[in-house]
């Protein structure tokens, strides 16, 4: 999922910002967005005005998608 060579600005291994880990997930920035605001993710580690998101966020929002597509 998230290689080891990906670096934030300052130097955090494996964080990806919203547009990358919705890409990831297969899902929009939109319901990246909407999941975190209904709790369904963890809030993201904020640099300034930018979030970066881990494997453990990528990895959630994998689990909402399949369960939004098993009737959940």
């Amino acid at each position: 999922m998230i290689t080891p060579g990906e670096t934030t600005p300052d130097g955090h291994d494996g964080e990806l910002t919203v547009d990358q880990s919705a890409g990831r997930a297969g899902v929009t920035v939109r319901n990246v967005r909407a999941y975190a605001a209904r709790g369904l993710l963890p809030p993201p580690r904020m640099v300034g005005r930018t979030g970066y998101y881990g494997r453990e966020h990528v990895a959630r929002l994998l689990l909402v998608r399949e369960m939004l597509a098993e009737g959940y």
